[in-house]
């Protein structure tokens, strides 16, 4: 089957699936198929790193990366909390949205 030309079109997509598999894109998809984390989940795992840092099993600068993805991760969520808890107020306050999207 490797070898029969009969089937190099089948090899060419069994190639182009088996890379398209390996991509980043794919490998975060698989990994959060559960859906996103929770602050609590990224500080625990920021926790972890921490401690993979001080036990020498991970490099500092790989904990720097994960601490300013959780900074990001925190920075999103305390936004769209402020946004939620304007809106709220707003609407009490029978205030028309005038926010430009």
């Amino acid at each position: 089957m490797w070898h029969d030309e009969a089937l190099a079109g089948e090899r060419a997509r069994w190639r182009k699936k088996g890379g398209e598999n390996k991509s980043n894109r794919a490998r975060a998809k698989r990994r959060f198929a559960g859906g996103a984390l929770s602050l609590r989940e990224v500080q625990g795992l920021l926790c972890g790193v921490l401690l993979d840092v001080i036990d020498g099993t991970t490099e500092p600068g790989i904990a720097t990366a994960a601490a300013t993805v959780g900074r990001a991760i925190a920075s999103v969520a305390q936004v769209g909390d402020l946004e939620q808890r304007i809106a709220e107020l707003e609407e009490r306050a029978g205030v028309a949205d005038r926010r430009i999207a």
